[in-house]
């Protein structure tokens, strides 16, 4: 790429590049007449590229392709440049002027920021937004920079869908009722296999501007742990609210309700619990930590935890029931197989996960610099 600036830039408002194709023409699919699969795709305003599919080949887009789809409401984008039929309201189908590569329009009106206005309709305050262009032979190696990149993302993410499916089989097929390796299990109450359980519920943590990270049950995800919200008790507090137990790296944080049966590693720093979670201290020599997490996040796991959970709108689960709850485990052995194995495919989609954020990190830098001219693609 050189900055080297090779012709100069045309501005125009979208209204003015754009062939909106509307009509009697385009029959647009209500949503009672998605189905799973069919002859054609449906393309409307949701955010997936492929809504559902139908039969009705008479239905299908007639104008000429690719074409960027716009929705009214969603501000959602596709540039689409295969045979489908459009689908329920709101959707706009846009095809630009002869002086803009259809990829180059689609990129430039993906750039654009175009602010929410709810459920509201926002094709009229797309029309009104400018965008910039060079001419039509730049157009083209622009959006082959940047289609490059898309296709490096849909790769990156497939990976990320295939190794979590992966795992995901893996849990459900490792923990079911009939362990599909064959292996053999031996059913305890899960209190058997614990050393003790730190609780801190019943009493709010002594919060502070700074000091100490405070866990709680919002910082907990389904096998993982986020910084946000940041929440802190005064380091000088931290020995007084911690009298009941301080968890070591490891040990298993469970979220008891909002939300429910969460799942995550207490972290290998100093930190204190809040409300809503509690902390599962392992038999060593009976029951490997990562065991316990994987086993608590597979999908039998999850539907026991729920079944024997209480309350109308939010679920909890009180700790003199979760104690009682029987789960079938393997041989200390197994366990610490299983456990490598599952985190191991766990933390290749955490690669995996923050290489496309990478990716598209770096997607936006070039939609900014190619699409105002700042940095030039050259011949």
């Amino acid at each position: 790429m050189t900055s080297e600036n090779e012709f100069p830039w045309s501005q125009a408002s979208v209204a003015d590049v754009i062939v909106q194709k509307r009509g009697s023409q385009i029959r647009k699919l209500p949503t009672s007449e998605y189905f799973q699969s069919g002859k054609l795709p449906i393309i409307d305003q949701g955010a997936d590229i492929i809504c559902g599919y139908t039969d009705n080949v008479g239905a299908a887009y007639p104008y000429d392709l690719p074409v960027i789809v716009f929705g009214d409401h969603t501000r959602v984008l596709k540039y689409i440049d295969f045979p489908f039929v459009v689908g329920a309201d709101g959707t706009q189908c846009l095809q630009p002027s002869k002086q803009l590569n259809p990829r180059f329009f689609y990129y430039a009106l993906t750039a654009i920021n175009l602010q929410s206005e709810g459920y509201a309709r926002h094709f009229k305050l797309l029309k009104e937004k400018h965008i910039s262009f060079p001419g039509i032979d730049e157009q083209q190696r622009i959006a082959e920079v940047l289609r490059s990149v898309d296709d490096t993302i849909a790769a990156s993410v497939a990976v990320t869908d295939r190794t979590n499916s992966l795992l995901n089989a893996f849990l459900s097929d490792t923990f079911s009722e009939k362990d599909g390796t064959g292996t053999e299990r031996c059913m305890f109450p899960i209190e058997d296999m614990l050393d003790r359980i730190i609780d801190y519920r019943g009493v709010a943590p002594p919060k502070s501007d700074k000091g100490v990270p405070l866990i709680t049950a919002r910082n907990v995800r389904f096998g993982y742990l986020v910084e946000e919200p940041r929440e802190f008790i005064a380091e000088e507090a931290y020995d007084s609210w911690m009298r009941r137990g301080i968890p070591m790296a490891g040990d298993i944080l469970f979220t008891t309700e909002a939300p429910l049966g969460f799942v995550a590693e207490f972290p290998p720093y100093k930190a204190a619990l809040g409300q809503r979670t509690i902390t599962l201290v392992p038999k060593l020599d009976r029951l490997d930590r990562k065991y316990l997490k994987w086993l608590l996040l597979s999908p039998p796991a999850q539907a026991t935890i729920h079944r024997h959970a209480t309350g109308s709108t939010a679920k909890g689960i009180k700790q003199s029931t979760f104690r009682k709850l029987q789960f079938k485990f393997h041989s200390l052995e197994k366990q610490i197989e299983i456990g490598t194995y599952c985190s191991s495919l766990a933390e290749a989609v955490t690669r995996s996960r923050e290489s496309v954020s990478q990716l598209r990190r770096v997607k936006a830098r070039l939609l900014k610099d190619l699409l105002s001219g700042g940095v030039r693609v050259p011949k």
